[in-house]
């Protein structure tokens, strides 16, 4: 652990306000998760070897974390490392959540801010921490999925960095959630970017940085990508496949199959790559 106003967290060194650096490719392995409440004028320290931190704050205290003093408030959700050391001044009555686990070595990790405001999110986020914790004790793995799911909320909430590594924007989440729920009805680029407050060529610079391709490319990509799979594991007619994915003309349907393939949906189909 560093000293001197630094944090090491996971492989990433940064002065306050310090990052971790947390893989999130598979479900974490939960130790504790629970609602606690610490008494008006106490004082705890932990350090914790094995696994990770995770709390949801509900009230004001002092943090001393690796030399520095942070001041905690309601609306806040925090992050601590293994091996770094922490102590908790608790001035006034201190309800929270909390979760102790563990996750996989190796993949990619997302790099999150240790300390975190949800501000208006943060009640609908600790009603769904408190479903984890009612689940833990006779649903451990449900309980470990909800917090996993948790955690990348966190993720998809977190600032940009300078490292580049954080989820996109979220005006470009918006709209591939949009494309995601809409592929089966017509998808205007144009009312694509209004919905989510950015113009065209915003919405279109985005998706080049994101995926290197147009929106209008990423959504053929993704109508293709359903064409595929029902073209494969379905005896769907063809006429019926192309209206599922938001083709209803054949001719367009076939276009993008060839595009895709070299041959025709039937061809391709029979080819070998129905299962």
């Amino acid at each position: 652990m560093a000293a001197n106003h630094h944090l090491w967290y996971g492989f990433t060194m940064m002065p306050l306000p310090a990052t971790v650096r947390l893989c999130l490719d598979a479900p974490p392995q939960v130790q504790q998760l629970a609602i606690r409440v610490h008494r008006a004028g106490t004082t705890g320290s932990y350090c914790f070897d094995d696994f990770w931190c995770f709390h949801c704050y509900r009230y004001r205290a002092r943090l001393e974390l690796a030399g520095a003093s942070l001041e905690l408030r309601p609306g806040q959700v925090g992050f601590t490392a293994p091996g770094v050391a922490t102590t908790y001044h608790w001035a006034q009555r201190s309800p929270h959540g909390y979760a102790h686990f563990r996750v996989a070595d190796g993949g990619r990790g997302w790099v999150l801010p240790a300390l975190l405001d949800l501000g208006e999110a943060f009640e609908p986020f600790y009603r769904q921490f408190e479903e984890a914790v009612g689940a833990w004790s006779h649903q451990p793995r449900r309980a470990e999925a909800r917090l996993w799911d948790l955690l990348w909320q966190v993720v998809e909430r977190a600032p940009a960095a300078p490292s580049g590594e954080l989820p996109a924007h979220p005006a470009l989440r918006a709209a591939v959630r949009r494309i995601e729920l809409g592929l089966s009805e017509p998808l205007a680029v144009g009312s694509l970017a209004t919905a989510v407050g950015l113009s065209h060529n915003q919405l279109t610079r985005m998706f080049r940085a994101a995926f290197g391709t147009t929106v209008v490319g990423y959504i053929r990509r993704r109508r293709f990508a359903q064409a595929q799979y029902l073209l494969q594991h379905t005896a769907q007619p063809i006429k019926a496949i192309a209206a599922e994915v938001g083709l209803g003309d054949l001719q367009r349907f076939n276009k993008l199959v060839r595009r895709e393939t070299g041959q025709s949906p039937r061809a391709w189909r029979s080819g070998g790559h129905a299962t």
